[in-house]
């Protein structure tokens, strides 16, 4: 009698936990179709993080338009790299951007270059000779190493001659 009331108990609670795990996968299906559904209808969101690989790009600009954005730094700020000379108003735009490609893309083939430069800074500092130092040494000179015996007051006053 005994063991058919805990088979009993415990066949029940087994059907129990046995529906609530149906009822659990029913619901998270349906909570997946929704997020899906969402998902397709929803723009797209500049701050919310996407899950992508990264990927290395490099020298992927159109040419051109790097050209023209060093031709207007260059206008701007000056060439560095190019010595100065003059410049006739005559040429033609097709032979400035030629020259101006040229020039950017030495420029962007070797960005040590453009970082290889000397600065010469020159300081006006005052001589050292009218400042010097008379340095005097106030250690007594070491003696054989030996370590000293310390002394009582009374002979230290006879080595100093004080009494």
């Amino acid at each position: 009698a005994l063991d058919r009331q805990r088979t009993k108990n415990i066949s029940a609670i087994s059907y129990i936990n046995q529906r609530n795990r149906e009822w659990n996968i029913v619901e998270s299906e349906k909570a997946l179709v929704a997020e899906s559904h969402s998902m397709k209808n929803q723009q797209m969101d500049p701050f919310t993080r996407r899950q992508c690989k990264p990927t290395i790009v490099s020298n992927s600009r159109d040419p051109a338009v790097q050209a023209a954005i060093l031709a207007q730094l260059n206008a701007k700020y000056g060439s560095g790299v190019l010595p100065d000379a003059p410049k006739d108003m005559t040429k033609s735009q097709g032979k400035d951007k030629d020259v101006n490609s040229k020039s950017a893309s030495d420029l962007s083939e070797d960005l040590f270059k453009v970082h290889d430069f000397d600065v010469k800074i020159d300081l006006q500092v005052p001589s050292s000779e009218s400042k010097t130092l008379a340095i005097t040494s106030k250690a007594p000179p070491a003696k054989d190493g030996a370590p000293r015996r310390s002394l009582n007051l009374e002979d230290y006053k006879k080595r100093r001659g004080l009494i």
